[in-house]
């Protein structure tokens, strides 16, 4: 999806210093923000209601 040299030349034209260690790391962020937008495409309405979640008393009270 990312390749590695398109990473390195937006960040350097906007004036970051990027060590290539850091870049796979950055790669893998934008994977992933890029996953969950597709998600989020197909199922806009994914977090328009909250879910309902019961609890145990005792789990609470310890």
């Amino acid at each position: 999806m990312y390749q590695v040299e398109m990473i390195q030349s937006h960040l350097n034209a906007q004036g970051y210093l990027i060590l290539e260690t850091e870049l796979p790391y950055i790669q893998s962020v934008l994977c992933a923000i890029t996953n969950a937008q597709t998600s989020l495409n197909y199922f806009p309405h994914l977090n328009a209601v909250v879910p309902i979640t019961v609890f145990d008393k005792e789990v609470i009270n310890g």
